[in-house]
Order: structure tokens, then C-alpha cells, then sequence
């Protein structure tokens, strides 16, 4: 369907595509399978804070690993930590697992599998047209994920959970294989903390941060809140399905246009109007309401992330990469582990009901947070200058070319 010159991102784009349908088949199911075998919602609020937390101190085991054995190797370590994640989940009943240790392996495999994505393919895509090969990706990653979760609500719904894990397990296994056996082109680089600077990467946190926080609060409080409403996983599953499926037109055209536009000003209206999107989830009352704001939210979604993921990466671009990486996803963490902490505390004084909603508001909170994210230099009005290619005497191409 594209025409993609680099192999090295080809290979970024089946593993992503593979892995997403693949954890689609159960990703939003795991909080309404953990509430229907008995646990509370501050139970599974728990689990989160200690993935979390787990994550923040694997980020710098992470970024090590990356810079000794590249990118992709990295990636197949973190899968075989989420094929145990799952493993606990689907055998929790069995052998009776602490939660905490299902968020210890989910952590580590997060810190080791976000960190090596962002690198890699920040690394290896089209630097002309950043926004274009996200949006190729998030497009890759719609038609091969739209129509999981439905599949994985219908198994779930008519067969049971256990079924459901059985087969996540064992894709996950075959897509592993290939990435330990598969050669790198890797130079290992050293990873110095003493490279990052955290002041000028303020708002860059904050952006990201909050965009952390409403992509959680998507995964967890959102799915039991569709849950209690609609009454099945089947018919979560559905409304998750329709909505992806609609996007997928608006990511293709929102990734040809925006770099020939001002990238900065879609996230902006992208992140306001999905905000506003999420304090209105909280008065739906029937599968109707809940199908027609999640179709909204998931085409604001779209319109928003392609554009903000590549102005992270253009950011990457124009730092030491691997450093900014570990600090920006360190922050995320951070975020999510102060929210869930705070919500932690709440359920002690609210229902589930009203937890999920305040859940939700954290969600608007988080989107309004991503319009923070500044320019990138490459941005800026000098940019325009084509004239400029050189700095005198130097020889060497100017940072704003």
C-alpha cells in the first residue's frame, strides 16, 4: 500500500502492526476481566501504580540495554516479559498471583519496549516527512487493530477469558522469534545521564505527560465505565472496533496534509476538543451515547496523535536522542503514578462510579496538557529561509536545515 524505502522501518512497522492486533485482541479487556473475578477497582488502581513505578526504575536499565544491544533485541526481551505478564492474568484464578507482581512484569516490560520503539524509529524515519510515516504506521496499525477488540470481546463474551489468553500467549511467542534471531545493525553508543537537561525539556514533559495520563486512563477507567453501561465485553469490543475503523480515513489525511501546515496549531485543537470530548463521556447513559462520543473521541484522537508523536520525535531529532527518550518517558511514568496515587486515595471516599468519572476528568486533564508541546527549531520562522544551509566556516550544515 506504501511505498517505503527503508528496511529498517519496515521491519518497525510489521512488528508494531503485529503486536498491536495481537494486544488489541485483550488490551482493553484487562481491568473488566480483573473486576468480574472479584477485584476492586482500587485493586486494579494498585496493580497500576506498581507497573508504574516499575516502569520509572527500569527506564534506566532500559535505556543501557539500548545503547549495548540496539533497539530490536531490546523489544524481544520486553515481549517475553509481557507473554509472563499475561500468563499471571490468565492464571491468577489458579494459582492466586499478587496483583503487584502482575504490575512488576507488565512495568518492566513497558520500560523496555517504549524506550527501543521511540528509538528506533525515530531514528529510521523519514526526516522530511515525519508526520506522514506516523500516520503510515497509526494507519498500518487501524486496519490490523480495528477489528480486535471486537474478536477478542466475542471470545471473551462467548468462550471465556482463558481462550482469549491462550491465543494472545501464543502469537506473542511467534512474533518474539523472529526479532531474537534477526540481526542489528547496532553501534553501541554510550548513554550518559549527564547529557540531560531537564529545563528545557519542561514543556516537552508536561505534553507528554498528560498525554501519558489520557492514554491510561483510555485503558483502564474507560473500559469499565463502557462496561457498566453496555453490560458485555462483546459489545465494548464493538464500539472500540467502529470507532477505529472510521478513523482510519481521517489519520490518512490528517498524515498527507499536516507537514505542508502548522502541525503545532492541529495539536492544539486536537487536544482542546478531545478534552471537552472527555468531560462529556461522564453523563452517557446508553450504548447509543457511548458509541457515538467514543466514534468523536477516537477521529479527535487521530487528528491529534500523528502530529504530536512527530513533533516528539522532531524534538528527539535535535537532542541526544537516547537521552531525551529516558527523560520523556521517565516523565510520563511520573504523571501516571501521581494520578493513579491520587485516585488510589480517592476510592476510599467515592464509589465506582464516581471514581471512574474522576478517572475520566484526569482524561480531559491529560489532553489538555499535550497542547503544551512547544515547536521544534526545525519549525520555527527561520526555517523558511531556504537560503540558509551553511554556517560560515564551519562547513557543516545548520541545525534549523
Amino acid at each position: 500500500m506504501f511505498r517505503i524505502r527503508f528496511t529498517e522501518l519496515n521491519e518497525i512497522f510489521a512488528v508494531m502492526s503485529l503486536r498491536s492486533f495481537i494486544c488489541s485482541l485483550v488490551g482493553i479487556f484487562g481491568p473488566i476481566y480483573l473486576y468480574l473475578i472479584g477485584f476492586t477497582f482500587r485493586d486494579i488502581i494498585f496493580m497500576h501504580i506498581v507497573m508504574f513505578a516499575t516502569e520509572l526504575a527500569f527506564e534506566y536499565v532500559s535505556a543501557r540495554l539500548i545503547s549495548k544491544l540496539g533497539p530490536k533485541h531490546t523489544i524481544a526481551i520486553s515481549m517475553i516479559f509481557l507473554i509472563i505478564h499475561y500468563w499471571l492474568l490468565w492464571t491468577i484464578l489458579s494459582y492466586g498471583w499478587p496483583l503487584w507482581l502482575v504490575g512488576v512484569f507488565g512495568g518492566i516490560h513497558l520500560a523496555l519496549y517504549w524506550q527501543s520503539y521511540h528509538y528506533d524509529f525515530s531514528r529510521s524515519k523519514h526526516k522530511k516527512q515525519a508526520t506522514r510515516d506516523v500516520s503510515k504506521l497509526y494507519i498500518i496499525l487501524a486496519l490490523l487493530g480495528a477489528i480486535a477488540p471486537f474478536i477478542g470481546g466475542f471470545i471473551a463474551t462467548n468462550y471465556g477469558f482463558s481462550p482469549l489468553y491462550i491465543i494472545v500467549i501464543v502469537s506473542l511467542i511467534f512474533v518474539m522469534l523472529p526479532l531474537l534471531k534477526d540481526g542489528e545493525r547496532h553501534i553501541p553508543k554510550a548513554f550518559s545521564l549527564s547529557k540531560i537537561t531537564a529545563k528545557p525539556s519542561a514543556r516537552d514533559m508536561f505534553a507528554y505527560g498528560g498525554s501519558g495520563m489520557e492514554a491510561s486512563i483510555s485503558l483502564v477507567a474507560w473500559p469499565i465505565f463502557a462496561f457498566l453501561v453496555v453490560g458485555t465485553a462483546q459489545n465494548v469490543g464493538l464500539v472500540t472496533s467502529i470507532a477505529l475503523i472510521f478513523t482510519i480515513a481521517i489519520t490518512y489525511m490528517v498524515g498527507k496534509k499536516v507537514n505542508d501546515t502548522n502541525r503545532h496549531n492541529v495539536i492544539k485543537i486536537g487536544s482542546l476538543v478531545d478534552s471537552l470530548i472527555y468531560a462529556l463521556l461522564v453523563f452517557v447513559e446508553s450504548f447509543i451515547q457511548i458509541l457515538s462520543l467514543n466514534f468523536v473521541r477516537s477521529l479527535v484522537s487521530s487528528f491529534r496523535a500523528a502530529p504530536f508523536v512527530s513533533e516528539y520525535y522532531l524534538h528527539a531529532d535535535e537532542q541526544n536522542r537516547a537521552e531525551y527518550i529516558f527523560i520523556m518517558e521517565s516523565a510520563v511514568d511520573a504523571f501516571k503514578i501521581v494520578m493513579y496515587l491520587i485516585l488510589f486515595g480517592l476510592s476510599f471516599y467515592f464509589g465506582l462510579r464516581q471514581l471512574l468519572i474522576i478517572g475520566l476528568l484526569f482524561g480531559a486533564v491529560g489532553s489538555l496538557l499535550v497542547s503544551m508541546m512547544p515547536r521544534a527549531k526545525c519549525e520555527m520562522p527561520i526555517c523558511g529561509d531556504k537560503t540558509i544551509k551553511l554556517i560560515p566556516k564551519l562547513g557543516v550544515k545548520h541545525a534549523t536545515d
